[in-house]
């Protein structure tokens, strides 16, 4: 099993917590975690840490890796901006994450 966590943002619904050099995700807001460790910790009892991706803005995966040193850095997708969606498809893991049909 795979895990896609999305991580990123403008920094505007939470503002003035939240900023464009620092979102949501990456705020100790509950405890002594960010969004983004909490919501990987969940993940740990189902998905080992090289399973989990991380779809985020490029100029986040500094952030990323800072806060998820567990996560292969090979598994953090990031976009140049948020007119640039990123196209996980075009940047393909070494192994099919696709199951095979019957």
């Amino acid at each position: 099993m795979y895990a896609v966590v999305l991580a990123g943002g403008g920094g505007t619904r939470l503002w003035p917590l939240s900023t464009p050099e620092r979102p949501k995700p990456f705020l100790r807001l509950i405890g002594d975690e960010t969004l983004i460790q909490r919501s990987v910790a969940r993940l740990s009892p189902l998905v080992a840490p090289a399973d989990v991706y991380v779809v985020t803005d490029q100029r986040y995966c500094d952030l990323v890796h800072e806060q998820l040193p567990g996560i292969p850095q090979a598994n953090f997708l990031g976009s140049r901006s948020a007119a640039t969606p990123p196209r996980p498809w075009l940047w393909p893991p070494r192994r099919s994450i696709v199951p095979p049909t019957k």
